[in-house]
């Protein structure tokens, strides 16, 4: 049989030739979220990994992407910091006010606005600000007694990711922003004017499509840092993981990422170094099968058979339904103890 831990194992893999997102569906009381909560305790120190509650996380794309830079940032014995230079800057240029009447003073005013930034208090406390609501949607530090205080922490600890090693203290100004002229599909553009363009449909969302293509900005900013967190580090042999529990209120979420690595695919742009797990109880599984479609069941589940499902479209390509069978708490702990992942030692 083949047993869910293998099945995560073998879609964690780095090298693969694209990410899908692993959806996990089954009866209400299969073990769903306990084989969540168990591969996360099995991750803690062998990979970064990030667990949301969607069902509590009533947050849009900036938010959660920004919750999981700052859990995905937390030290990793085995990977060390991953850094979002790209996408804090593009959190950081939506909250300007400029003046959109005038594109070139709004150009001077982001020029302007990034150089203070280079400022490290400055920067600090811009980034505390946005963690203190980055940290209410993580559900082990939501409740926590004085969230402000750990979201000044985490800024700390997010700091020291952005300001060492190769990237250095011109992060905002170097990777950050030049990212937005090309966004990694050679579009060409002035980074400055991208940026202008960001702000002025952060400050409209409501308008037409403006929404979704700050979400799509901003997810393909995420992957990119992603990809340059990963770029040199060879000997990283498995993905970073997000694990979406109750998914199915994550929907246009996950739409979004779906609609940016179909993109990045049309590109020939390798596929981030991120895999997503995410829980549903029926909605999001009717979303991404083909009519007619069924999950796979967990026994036939695998990287192959999801190549050969998108062939036949069966499935929808980056979108890999598993059907669990009823499961206790203490068999999926069993599963991850079989593949080795139960230790008492960190590493």
């Amino acid at each position: 049989m083949h047993a869910l831990a293998d099945l995560v194992r073998e879609f964690l893999t780095r090298g693969n030739p694209e990410c899908p997102v692993l959806v996990l569906t089954g009866s209400r009381c299969c073990g769903k979220t306990a084989a969540l909560r168990d591969l996360a305790s099995e991750l803690d120190q062998h990979v970064p990994y990030v667990v949301v509650d969607c069902a509590a996380a009533a947050a849009g794309t900036p938010e959660l992407l920004t919750a999981l830079a700052y859990e995905l940032n937390n030290r990793c014995a085995a990977y060390g910091r991953l850094s979002f230079p790209r996408l804090l800057t593009g959190r950081l240029v939506m909250t300007l006010e400029l003046d959109q009447r005038d594109p070139v003073r709004a150009r001077d005013q982001i020029r302007q606005e990034l150089e203070e930034y280079r400022k490290v208090e400055r920067l600090r406390t811009f980034i505390a600000g946005l963690a203190a609501g980055a940290l209410r949607l993580l559900p082990q530090v939501r409740d926590a007694p004085g969230i402000d205080d750990l979201a000044r922490y985490f800024a700390d600890l997010l700091m020291r990711g952005l300001l060492t090693g190769r990237r250095g203290s011109k992060v905002l100004l170097g990777a950050g922003q030049e990212w937005y002229g090309h966004q990694d599909r050679g579009l060409g553009r002035d980074p400055l004017d991208a940026l202008v363009d960001l702000n002025l449909r952060a400050s409209r969302l409501e308008e037409g499509s403006n929404r979704q293509l700050v979400a799509e900005l901003l997810w393909a900013a995420f992957l990119a840092d992603l990809r340059a967190d990963f770029a040199d580090h060879p000997d990283w042999d498995l993905n970073c993981a997000v694990l979406l529990d109750n998914a199915d209120a994550a929907e246009v979420f996950l739409d979004e990422l779906s609609q940016v690595r179909e993109l990045l695919r049309a590109a020939q742009h390798p596929d981030a170094p991120v895999t997503v797990i995410a829980t549903s109880r029926g909605p999001l599984l009717d979303h991404v099968l083909a009519r007619g479609g069924e999950a796979v069941p967990l026994r036939d589940a695998g990287f192959a058979d999801y190549q050969q499902r998108c062939d036949a479209a069966e499935v929808e390509r980056g979108w890999y339904p598993a059907q669990l069978p009823d499961l206790t708490e203490p068999q999926t702990r069993n599963m991850f103890a079989a593949v080795g992942w139960v230790t008492d030692e960190r590493v």
